[in-house]
């Protein structure tokens, strides 16, 4: 994964995403296989234990949820943020987004925002947003 959690991490910039996302293609294609088939998974990572059972539970305890987002000035209210919400965590109140309880920091809204208005806790200000290089996935088996 490109270092896309912008709140811990500055992202890498595009072309580097790119690298790093094709060069997952052939493992992403394995394992998609693989589950397709029934198969186990051969893919195990040092510390992947850990940090799948310790740090995930940890950070979902602890860290989830709504709570520290917000819109800055150059919010528009245009509801984007809304729509990309996988777990239905953002609503408008007056013309501006509210975050509420299921928020599994995904950082969709604050990535994909067209305005950067969206911050968290004051560690993203200034940090540039994570873009994903390919809008569409068969531009990857190009």
């Amino acid at each position: 994964m490109p270092d896309n959690y912008v709140v811990f991490f500055e992202p890498v910039d595009t072309d580097e995403a790119e690298t790093i996302v094709r060069k997952a293609v052939p493992t992403v294609d394995d394992i998609s296989s693989r589950i397709s088939r029934h198969e186990p998974l051969k893919y195990v990572t040092r510390g992947g234990l850990v940090k799948s059972t310790l740090v995930n539970s940890l950070f979902i305890r602890f860290y989830t949820g709504g709570k520290g987002f917000r819109s800055t000035e150059r919010c528009t209210g245009c509801g984007s943020c809304v729509g990309m919400c996988p777990v239905d965590a953002i609503s408008l109140e007056d013309g501006r987004p509210v975050w509420g309880g299921p928020c599994m920091q995904c950082l969709a809204c604050l990535n994909r925002c067209s305005e950067q208005a969206i911050e968290f806790k004051g560690r993203t200000v200034g940090r540039r947003r994570y873009v994903c290089p390919f809008d569409d996935p068969s531009e990857l088996r190009e």
